[in-house]
Protein backbone atom coordinates (compact mmCIF):
# COMPACT_ATOMS: atom_id res chain seq x y z
CA UNK A 1 0.00 0.00 0.00
CA UNK A 2 1.31 3.51 -1.41
CA UNK A 3 1.96 6.00 1.55
CA UNK A 4 0.43 9.15 1.94
CA UNK A 5 3.00 11.47 1.22
CA UNK A 6 3.84 14.80 3.15
CA UNK A 7 3.39 16.79 0.41
CA UNK A 8 -0.20 15.03 -0.04
CA UNK A 9 -1.12 16.01 3.51
CA UNK A 10 0.12 19.49 3.25
CA UNK A 11 -2.03 20.19 0.17
CA UNK A 12 -4.98 18.81 2.13
CA UNK A 13 -4.44 21.28 5.33
CA UNK A 14 -3.47 24.29 3.08
CA UNK A 15 -6.10 23.79 0.09
CA UNK A 16 -8.65 24.08 3.38
CA UNK A 17 -6.80 27.09 5.41
CA UNK A 18 -6.73 29.02 2.01
CA UNK A 19 -10.75 28.28 1.44
CA UNK A 20 -11.08 30.04 4.62
CA UNK A 21 -8.61 32.72 4.65
CA UNK A 22 -10.44 33.79 1.79
CA UNK A 23 -13.90 33.63 3.24
CA UNK A 24 -12.76 35.32 6.12
CA UNK A 25 -11.21 37.97 3.98
CA UNK A 26 -13.66 41.14 2.57
CA UNK A 27 -14.04 40.64 -0.81
CA UNK A 28 -12.56 43.17 -3.12
CA UNK A 29 -14.49 46.47 -4.40
CA UNK A 30 -16.44 45.96 -7.22
CA UNK A 31 -16.80 41.82 -6.74
CA UNK A 32 -20.02 40.50 -5.39
CA UNK A 33 -19.65 38.01 -2.48
CA UNK A 34 -20.63 35.06 -4.71
CA UNK A 35 -18.31 35.49 -6.61
CA UNK A 36 -15.22 36.03 -3.74
CA UNK A 37 -16.73 32.36 -2.26
CA UNK A 38 -16.34 30.91 -5.59
CA UNK A 39 -12.73 31.86 -6.21
CA UNK A 40 -12.14 30.55 -3.05
CA UNK A 41 -13.48 27.48 -4.32
CA UNK A 42 -11.98 27.38 -7.34
CA UNK A 43 -8.52 27.95 -5.26
CA UNK A 44 -9.11 24.97 -2.89
CA UNK A 45 -9.99 22.81 -6.01
CA UNK A 46 -6.91 23.81 -7.90
CA UNK A 47 -4.58 22.66 -4.84
CA UNK A 48 -6.73 19.44 -4.99
CA UNK A 49 -5.94 18.96 -8.55
CA UNK A 50 -3.03 19.54 -8.74
CA UNK A 51 -1.38 17.58 -5.82
CA UNK A 52 -4.18 15.21 -5.37
CA UNK A 53 -4.45 14.49 -1.28
CA UNK A 54 -7.77 13.33 -2.58
CA UNK A 55 -8.68 11.46 -6.11
CA UNK A 56 -9.35 14.06 -8.88
CA UNK A 57 -12.88 12.85 -9.18
CA UNK A 58 -14.12 13.81 -5.39
CA UNK A 59 -12.39 16.91 -5.86
CA UNK A 60 -14.62 17.50 -8.41
CA UNK A 61 -17.39 17.10 -6.59
CA UNK A 62 -16.94 19.67 -3.97
CA UNK A 63 -19.34 21.85 -6.06
CA UNK A 64 -22.74 20.26 -5.20
CA UNK A 65 -21.39 20.54 -1.60
CA UNK A 66 -20.00 23.66 -1.38
CA UNK A 67 -22.00 26.09 -3.54
CA UNK A 68 -25.36 25.71 -1.64
CA UNK A 69 -24.06 25.58 1.37
CA UNK A 70 -21.86 29.13 0.99
CA UNK A 71 -25.14 30.57 -0.98
CA UNK A 72 -22.72 30.79 -4.11
CA UNK A 73 -25.29 29.06 -6.42
CA UNK A 74 -28.52 26.13 -5.69
CA UNK A 75 -27.58 23.10 -5.43
CA UNK A 76 -29.55 22.56 -8.68
CA UNK A 77 -27.52 25.00 -10.95
CA UNK A 78 -24.39 23.06 -9.42
CA UNK A 79 -25.92 20.04 -10.59
CA UNK A 80 -27.05 20.83 -13.60
CA UNK A 81 -23.41 21.05 -15.18
CA UNK A 82 -23.32 16.96 -14.81
CA UNK A 83 -25.99 16.37 -17.59
CA UNK A 84 -24.63 18.33 -20.49
CA UNK A 85 -25.11 16.80 -23.47
CA UNK A 86 -21.38 16.78 -24.25
CA UNK A 87 -20.58 14.21 -21.09
CA UNK A 88 -22.72 11.71 -22.98
CA UNK A 89 -20.93 13.02 -26.04
CA UNK A 90 -18.24 11.89 -24.12
CA UNK A 91 -19.86 8.53 -22.17
CA UNK A 92 -21.06 7.60 -25.66
CA UNK A 93 -17.70 7.48 -27.15
CA UNK A 94 -16.41 5.19 -24.41
CA UNK A 95 -18.71 2.91 -25.19
CA UNK A 96 -18.10 2.79 -28.48
CA UNK A 97 -14.41 2.21 -27.56
CA UNK A 98 -15.29 -0.70 -24.83
CA UNK A 99 -17.14 -2.35 -28.04
CA UNK A 100 -13.61 -1.88 -30.21
CA UNK A 101 -11.40 -3.72 -26.95
CA UNK A 102 -14.38 -6.56 -26.10
CA UNK A 103 -13.80 -7.46 -29.97
CA UNK A 104 -9.92 -6.74 -30.44
CA UNK A 105 -11.19 -4.74 -33.74
CA UNK A 106 -8.76 -2.33 -32.87
CA UNK A 107 -6.09 -4.91 -32.25
CA UNK A 108 -6.34 -6.28 -35.75
CA UNK A 109 -6.47 -2.65 -37.57
CA UNK A 110 -3.34 -1.73 -35.30
CA UNK A 111 -1.40 -5.37 -36.61
CA UNK A 112 -2.50 -5.14 -40.44
CA UNK A 113 -1.18 -1.32 -40.67
CA UNK A 114 2.32 -2.26 -38.26
CA UNK A 115 2.33 -5.23 -41.12
CA UNK A 116 2.00 -2.61 -44.18
CA UNK A 117 4.59 -0.18 -42.42
CA UNK A 118 6.92 -2.42 -40.85
CA UNK A 119 9.69 -2.71 -43.75
CA UNK A 120 12.29 -1.15 -41.72
CA UNK A 121 12.96 0.37 -38.46
CA UNK A 122 12.25 3.80 -39.20
CA UNK A 123 9.24 3.25 -40.95
CA UNK A 124 8.11 1.02 -38.44
CA UNK A 125 8.54 3.91 -35.96
CA UNK A 126 6.53 5.87 -38.18
CA UNK A 127 3.82 3.01 -38.48
CA UNK A 128 3.70 2.93 -34.56
CA UNK A 129 3.12 6.74 -34.10
CA UNK A 130 0.60 7.06 -36.81
CA UNK A 131 -1.16 3.87 -36.00
CA UNK A 132 -1.37 4.45 -32.59
CA UNK A 133 -2.33 8.69 -33.45
CA UNK A 134 -5.40 7.28 -35.29
CA UNK A 135 -6.73 4.99 -32.87
CA UNK A 136 -6.71 7.87 -30.02
CA UNK A 137 -8.87 10.04 -32.50
CA UNK A 138 -11.65 8.16 -31.46
CA UNK A 139 -10.48 5.23 -28.26
CA UNK A 140 -9.51 7.10 -25.30
CA UNK A 141 -5.59 7.43 -25.20
CA UNK A 142 -4.55 5.76 -22.23
CA UNK A 143 -6.31 2.55 -23.52
CA UNK A 144 -4.62 3.43 -26.77
CA UNK A 145 -0.98 3.08 -25.14
CA UNK A 146 -2.03 0.17 -22.88
CA UNK A 147 -2.68 -1.62 -26.15
CA UNK A 148 0.26 -0.52 -28.31
CA UNK A 149 2.94 -0.98 -25.71
CA UNK A 150 3.22 -4.92 -25.38
CA UNK A 151 3.20 -4.77 -29.48
CA UNK A 152 6.11 -2.38 -28.89
CA UNK A 153 7.33 -4.65 -26.60
CA UNK A 154 7.45 -7.49 -28.84
CA UNK A 155 9.01 -5.99 -31.61
CA UNK A 156 11.56 -4.57 -29.46
CA UNK A 157 12.49 -8.11 -28.22
CA UNK A 158 12.46 -9.58 -31.58
CA UNK A 159 14.87 -6.88 -32.87
CA UNK A 160 17.07 -7.71 -29.80
CA UNK A 161 16.99 -11.75 -30.77
CA UNK A 162 17.62 -10.78 -34.25
CA UNK A 163 21.26 -8.92 -34.31
CA UNK A 164 19.63 -6.45 -37.14
CA UNK A 165 20.70 -3.63 -35.47
CA UNK A 166 24.13 -3.33 -35.32
CA UNK A 167 24.82 -2.17 -32.01
CA UNK A 168 23.15 -1.65 -28.27
CA UNK A 169 23.24 1.69 -29.31
CA UNK A 170 20.92 1.87 -32.10
CA UNK A 171 18.69 -0.76 -30.63
CA UNK A 172 18.32 1.82 -27.27
CA UNK A 173 17.28 4.65 -29.67
CA UNK A 174 14.96 2.59 -32.03
CA UNK A 175 13.42 1.53 -28.19
CA UNK A 176 13.01 4.96 -26.99
CA UNK A 177 11.71 6.21 -30.54
CA UNK A 178 9.60 3.47 -30.92
CA UNK A 179 8.14 3.92 -26.99
CA UNK A 180 7.72 7.69 -27.50
CA UNK A 181 6.07 7.90 -30.64
CA UNK A 182 3.36 5.51 -28.75
CA UNK A 183 3.39 8.18 -25.99
CA UNK A 184 3.05 11.31 -28.14
CA UNK A 185 0.92 10.00 -31.10
CA UNK A 186 -1.39 8.69 -28.30
CA UNK A 187 -1.95 12.47 -27.24
CA UNK A 188 -2.02 14.14 -30.44
CA UNK A 189 -4.29 11.54 -32.25
CA UNK A 190 -6.97 12.70 -29.12
CA UNK A 191 -6.61 16.61 -30.28
CA UNK A 192 -7.87 15.15 -33.74
CA UNK A 193 -11.44 15.01 -32.57
CA UNK A 194 -14.01 16.16 -30.55
CA UNK A 195 -14.42 13.14 -28.64
CA UNK A 196 -10.83 12.33 -28.90
CA UNK A 197 -9.71 13.56 -25.43
CA UNK A 198 -11.08 14.93 -22.42
CA UNK A 199 -9.81 18.29 -23.00
CA UNK A 200 -11.62 19.12 -26.01
CA UNK A 201 -15.21 17.31 -24.84
CA UNK A 202 -14.82 19.96 -21.73
CA UNK A 203 -14.07 22.79 -24.12
CA UNK A 204 -17.25 21.81 -26.00
CA UNK A 205 -19.28 21.86 -22.87
CA UNK A 206 -18.25 24.99 -21.97
CA UNK A 207 -18.50 27.11 -24.84
CA UNK A 208 -22.01 25.40 -25.31
CA UNK A 209 -23.26 26.05 -21.57
CA UNK A 210 -21.77 29.61 -21.19
CA UNK A 211 -21.18 31.34 -24.23
CA UNK A 212 -24.16 29.87 -26.24
CA UNK A 213 -22.08 28.01 -29.50
CA UNK A 214 -21.50 24.89 -30.77
CA UNK A 215 -18.62 23.12 -32.28
CA UNK A 216 -19.54 20.04 -34.30
CA UNK A 217 -17.93 16.93 -34.88
CA UNK A 218 -17.03 17.70 -38.60
CA UNK A 219 -16.27 21.58 -37.86
CA UNK A 220 -13.28 20.06 -35.29
CA UNK A 221 -11.87 18.44 -37.75
CA UNK A 222 -11.03 21.38 -40.11
CA UNK A 223 -8.30 22.21 -36.89
CA UNK A 224 -7.71 18.32 -35.87
CA UNK A 225 -6.92 17.05 -39.08
CA UNK A 226 -4.34 19.89 -40.39
CA UNK A 227 -2.85 19.50 -36.55
CA UNK A 228 -2.43 15.73 -36.49
CA UNK A 229 -0.25 15.48 -39.91
CA UNK A 230 1.81 18.42 -38.83
CA UNK A 231 2.30 17.27 -35.13
CA UNK A 232 2.96 13.54 -36.74
CA UNK A 233 5.84 14.69 -39.21
CA UNK A 234 7.38 16.96 -36.09
CA UNK A 235 7.58 13.91 -33.42
CA UNK A 236 8.90 11.82 -36.21
CA UNK A 237 11.83 14.29 -37.51
CA UNK A 238 12.53 14.78 -33.84
CA UNK A 239 12.56 11.71 -32.19
CA UNK A 240 13.76 9.59 -35.33
CA UNK A 241 16.31 12.15 -37.07
CA UNK A 242 17.35 14.84 -34.24
CA UNK A 243 17.40 13.00 -31.09
CA UNK A 244 17.68 9.27 -31.30
CA UNK A 245 18.65 8.48 -34.84
CA UNK A 246 19.15 4.85 -36.16
CA UNK A 247 22.20 4.35 -38.34
CA UNK A 248 22.42 0.56 -38.69
CA UNK A 249 23.26 -0.29 -42.77
CA UNK A 250 21.01 -3.24 -42.15
CA UNK A 251 17.51 -3.68 -42.87
CA UNK A 252 14.82 -5.09 -40.16
CA UNK A 253 11.94 -6.54 -41.95
CA UNK A 254 9.17 -6.86 -39.28
CA UNK A 255 6.33 -7.48 -41.76
CA UNK A 256 6.55 -11.24 -41.48
CA UNK A 257 6.32 -10.94 -37.39
CA UNK A 258 2.95 -8.94 -37.75
CA UNK A 259 1.76 -11.16 -40.53
CA UNK A 260 2.18 -14.08 -38.18
CA UNK A 261 0.58 -12.07 -35.25
CA UNK A 262 -2.93 -11.06 -37.19
CA UNK A 263 -3.13 -14.71 -39.05
CA UNK A 264 -3.06 -15.28 -34.74
CA UNK A 265 -6.70 -13.37 -34.51
CA UNK A 266 -8.18 -16.28 -36.73
CA UNK A 267 -10.75 -15.18 -39.50
CA UNK A 268 -13.07 -11.87 -38.88
CA UNK A 269 -15.83 -12.49 -36.29
CA UNK A 270 -19.59 -11.77 -36.38
CA UNK A 271 -19.19 -9.31 -33.85
CA UNK A 272 -15.80 -7.58 -35.12
CA UNK A 273 -18.40 -6.92 -38.22
CA UNK A 274 -21.51 -5.88 -35.95
CA UNK A 275 -18.94 -2.93 -33.86
CA UNK A 276 -17.05 -1.61 -37.30
CA UNK A 277 -20.37 -0.72 -38.88
CA UNK A 278 -21.60 0.63 -35.62
CA UNK A 279 -18.40 2.64 -35.33
CA UNK A 280 -18.74 4.21 -39.12
CA UNK A 281 -22.50 4.93 -38.55
CA UNK A 282 -21.14 7.07 -35.82
CA UNK A 283 -18.32 8.43 -37.76
CA UNK A 284 -20.64 9.16 -40.40
CA UNK A 285 -23.21 10.86 -38.69
CA UNK A 286 -20.93 13.16 -37.04
CA UNK A 287 -19.42 14.04 -40.13
CA UNK A 288 -22.67 14.91 -41.70
CA UNK A 289 -24.73 15.55 -39.23
CA UNK A 290 -25.19 19.54 -40.17
CA UNK A 291 -27.10 17.89 -42.99
CA UNK A 292 -29.11 15.20 -41.37
CA UNK A 293 -30.09 17.50 -38.67
CA UNK A 294 -32.70 19.29 -41.14
CA UNK A 295 -34.11 15.77 -41.07
CA UNK A 296 -34.16 14.61 -37.67
CA UNK A 297 -34.22 17.27 -35.02
CA UNK A 298 -32.57 17.40 -31.96
CA UNK A 299 -29.76 15.02 -33.56
CA UNK A 300 -27.07 16.43 -31.60
CA UNK A 301 -23.48 14.57 -31.82
CA UNK A 302 -23.94 13.46 -28.00
CA UNK A 303 -27.40 11.98 -29.46
CA UNK A 304 -25.16 10.35 -31.99
CA UNK A 305 -23.02 8.71 -29.32
CA UNK A 306 -25.54 7.38 -27.28
CA UNK A 307 -27.47 6.01 -30.37
CA UNK A 308 -24.55 3.94 -31.35
CA UNK A 309 -23.64 2.90 -28.48
CA UNK A 310 -27.11 1.59 -27.41
CA UNK A 311 -27.09 -0.05 -30.93
CA UNK A 312 -24.03 -2.13 -29.12
CA UNK A 313 -26.27 -2.88 -26.10
CA UNK A 314 -29.32 -4.01 -28.29
CA UNK A 315 -27.92 -6.01 -31.86
CA UNK A 316 -26.93 -9.67 -30.80
CA UNK A 317 -23.83 -11.77 -31.61
CA UNK A 318 -25.57 -14.75 -30.92
CA UNK A 319 -29.49 -14.50 -30.21
CA UNK A 320 -29.86 -17.89 -28.60
CA UNK A 321 -27.08 -17.46 -25.99
CA UNK A 322 -27.93 -14.35 -25.74
CA UNK A 323 -24.76 -12.66 -25.68
CA UNK A 324 -24.09 -8.70 -27.05
CA UNK A 325 -21.11 -6.58 -27.67
CA UNK A 326 -21.71 -4.78 -24.69
CA UNK A 327 -23.24 -6.27 -21.18
CA UNK A 328 -23.66 -5.63 -17.83
CA UNK A 329 -19.84 -5.80 -17.25
CA UNK A 330 -19.26 -3.51 -19.80
CA UNK A 331 -20.15 -0.43 -17.60
CA UNK A 332 -17.25 -1.21 -15.34
CA UNK A 333 -15.12 -0.45 -18.44
CA UNK A 334 -16.52 3.00 -18.44
CA UNK A 335 -14.48 5.22 -16.78
CA UNK A 336 -16.58 7.46 -14.44
CA UNK A 337 -14.09 9.12 -12.63
CA UNK A 338 -13.21 11.01 -15.14
CA UNK A 339 -16.97 11.72 -16.76
CA UNK A 340 -17.47 13.05 -12.56
CA UNK A 341 -14.18 15.20 -13.09
CA UNK A 342 -16.20 16.53 -16.48
CA UNK A 343 -19.17 17.55 -14.53
CA UNK A 344 -17.49 19.15 -11.52
CA UNK A 345 -14.87 21.52 -13.90
CA UNK A 346 -18.32 22.47 -16.37
CA UNK A 347 -19.61 23.15 -12.94
CA UNK A 348 -17.48 25.22 -11.32
CA UNK A 349 -16.73 27.16 -14.46
CA UNK A 350 -20.76 27.69 -14.29
CA UNK A 351 -20.48 29.35 -11.36
CA UNK A 352 -17.37 31.08 -12.53
CA UNK A 353 -19.66 32.73 -15.26
CA UNK A 354 -22.79 32.87 -13.07
CA UNK A 355 -21.40 35.18 -9.99
CA UNK A 356 -19.28 37.38 -12.41
CA UNK A 357 -16.07 36.26 -10.85
CA UNK A 358 -14.54 35.46 -14.76
CA UNK A 359 -15.86 38.70 -16.24
CA UNK A 360 -13.79 40.64 -13.04
CA UNK A 361 -10.84 38.39 -13.73
CA UNK A 362 -11.22 39.58 -17.32
CA UNK A 363 -10.78 43.32 -16.58
CA UNK A 364 -8.09 42.90 -14.06
CA UNK A 365 -5.90 40.58 -16.69
CA UNK A 366 -7.25 43.01 -19.55
CA UNK A 367 -3.36 44.34 -20.18
CA UNK A 368 -2.24 41.59 -22.21
CA UNK A 369 -4.87 43.56 -24.73
CA UNK A 370 -1.75 45.88 -25.36
CA UNK A 371 0.15 43.02 -27.11
CA UNK A 372 -0.57 42.17 -30.59
CA UNK A 373 -2.96 39.24 -30.87
CA UNK A 374 -0.41 36.37 -31.82
CA UNK A 375 1.40 37.20 -29.28
CA UNK A 376 -1.46 36.99 -27.19
CA UNK A 377 -2.06 33.23 -28.34
CA UNK A 378 1.55 32.46 -27.88
CA UNK A 379 1.30 33.29 -24.02
CA UNK A 380 -1.41 31.42 -23.44
CA UNK A 381 -0.23 28.74 -24.97
CA UNK A 382 3.17 28.73 -23.34
CA UNK A 383 1.30 28.98 -20.22
CA UNK A 384 -1.08 26.20 -20.86
CA UNK A 385 1.75 23.86 -22.29
CA UNK A 386 3.96 24.13 -18.80
CA UNK A 387 1.69 24.16 -16.78
CA UNK A 388 -0.02 20.77 -17.90
CA UNK A 389 3.71 19.41 -17.05
CA UNK A 390 2.43 19.25 -13.98
CA UNK A 391 -1.46 19.37 -13.29
CA UNK A 392 -4.15 17.30 -15.28
CA UNK A 393 -4.88 18.42 -18.63
CA UNK A 394 -8.58 18.71 -17.85
CA UNK A 395 -8.31 20.38 -14.04
CA UNK A 396 -6.42 22.90 -16.17
CA UNK A 397 -8.75 23.46 -19.07
CA UNK A 398 -11.31 23.47 -16.20
CA UNK A 399 -9.70 26.55 -14.49
CA UNK A 400 -8.60 28.65 -17.17
CA UNK A 401 -11.26 28.25 -19.70
CA UNK A 402 -14.03 30.74 -17.98
CA UNK A 403 -11.10 33.11 -17.17
CA UNK A 404 -9.48 33.16 -21.30
CA UNK A 405 -13.12 33.46 -22.52
CA UNK A 406 -13.69 36.61 -20.11
CA UNK A 407 -10.42 37.93 -20.75
CA UNK A 408 -11.18 37.90 -25.07
CA UNK A 409 -14.58 39.67 -24.09
CA UNK A 410 -13.32 42.61 -22.12
CA UNK A 411 -10.41 42.55 -25.02
CA UNK A 412 -13.54 43.19 -27.40
CA UNK A 413 -12.00 39.85 -29.39
CA UNK A 414 -14.06 36.21 -29.91
CA UNK A 415 -13.33 34.01 -26.77
CA UNK A 416 -12.90 31.11 -29.05
CA UNK A 417 -9.39 32.79 -30.44
CA UNK A 418 -8.15 32.25 -26.80
CA UNK A 419 -10.38 28.94 -25.73
CA UNK A 420 -9.34 26.72 -28.57
CA UNK A 421 -5.30 27.45 -28.27
CA UNK A 422 -5.47 26.59 -24.56
CA UNK A 423 -7.69 23.89 -25.26
CA UNK A 424 -5.69 22.33 -27.81
CA UNK A 425 -2.29 23.07 -25.50
CA UNK A 426 -3.70 21.06 -22.48
CA UNK A 427 -3.25 17.60 -24.55
CA UNK A 428 0.65 18.93 -25.77
CA UNK A 429 2.46 18.33 -22.82
CA UNK A 430 5.66 15.89 -23.74
CA UNK A 431 8.28 16.16 -20.88
CA UNK A 432 7.30 14.58 -17.60
CA UNK A 433 6.12 10.99 -17.22
CA UNK A 434 3.11 12.43 -14.77
CA UNK A 435 1.90 15.29 -17.45
CA UNK A 436 -0.35 12.16 -19.32
CA UNK A 437 -1.35 8.95 -18.98
CA UNK A 438 0.54 7.89 -22.17
CA UNK A 439 4.02 9.17 -20.89
CA UNK A 440 3.34 7.38 -17.72
CA UNK A 441 2.83 4.06 -19.80
CA UNK A 442 5.60 4.30 -21.69
CA UNK A 443 7.78 5.42 -19.21
CA UNK A 444 6.79 2.65 -16.85
CA UNK A 445 8.05 0.01 -19.62
CA UNK A 446 11.82 1.17 -18.00
CA UNK A 447 13.06 1.23 -21.84
CA UNK A 448 12.87 5.02 -21.67
CA UNK A 449 14.88 7.22 -19.31
CA UNK A 450 13.23 10.11 -17.51
CA UNK A 451 16.36 12.36 -19.23
CA UNK A 452 15.10 11.13 -22.57
CA UNK A 453 11.46 12.08 -22.40
CA UNK A 454 12.62 15.32 -20.99
CA UNK A 455 14.71 15.97 -23.80
CA UNK A 456 12.51 14.94 -26.80
CA UNK A 457 9.24 16.52 -24.74
CA UNK A 458 10.76 19.94 -23.61
CA UNK A 459 11.80 19.86 -27.82
CA UNK A 460 8.32 19.27 -28.72
CA UNK A 461 7.12 21.99 -26.05
CA UNK A 462 8.89 24.56 -27.75
CA UNK A 463 7.99 23.46 -31.08
CA UNK A 464 4.54 22.91 -30.28
CA UNK A 465 3.83 26.41 -28.83
CA UNK A 466 4.46 28.29 -32.46
CA UNK A 467 2.54 25.40 -34.24
CA UNK A 468 -0.24 25.63 -32.20
CA UNK A 469 -0.33 29.46 -32.56
CA UNK A 470 0.46 29.66 -36.26
CA UNK A 471 -2.84 27.10 -36.81
CA UNK A 472 -5.23 29.06 -35.33
CA UNK A 473 -4.12 31.93 -36.75
CA UNK A 474 -3.91 30.69 -40.28
CA UNK A 475 -6.45 27.65 -40.10
CA UNK A 476 -8.69 27.74 -37.28
CA UNK A 477 -9.79 31.45 -37.75
CA UNK A 478 -10.73 30.87 -41.42
CA UNK A 479 -12.25 27.18 -40.62
CA UNK A 480 -14.60 28.21 -37.75
CA UNK A 481 -15.41 31.72 -39.25
CA UNK A 482 -14.02 33.24 -35.87
CA UNK A 483 -14.10 36.77 -36.76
Amino acid sequence: MNSYSNLKKISLISGIIFFIIILLIPHPEGMEISAWRTAGLGVLMSIFWIFEPIPIYATALLPLVISPLFEIVSFQEAATPFSNQIIFLFLGGFFLAVGLENTGLHKRFALKTLQILGKSPNSLILGFLLTTSFISSFVNNTSTAMMMLPIALSVINVLKDSKLLVDNHNISNFSVSILLSIAYGASVGGITTLIGTAPNIFMAGFINTTLGLQIHFIDWLYIGIPLLIISNTLIYIVLNKLLFPITSDKDFDSRDYFKDEYKNLGFWKKEEYIVLIVFLLAVFMWIFQPFISKFIKNLSDGVIAMVCAMLLFIIPVDWQKGIFILEKKSINKIPWDAILLFGGGLSIASSIEKTKLAEWMGKELGFIGVLPLYFQILLIVTLIIFLTELTSNIATTAVFLPILSSIAINLGENPLLFVIPATISASCAFMLPVATPPNAIVYASGLVKISDMTKAGFMLNIIFIFVITIIILFIGIPALNIK
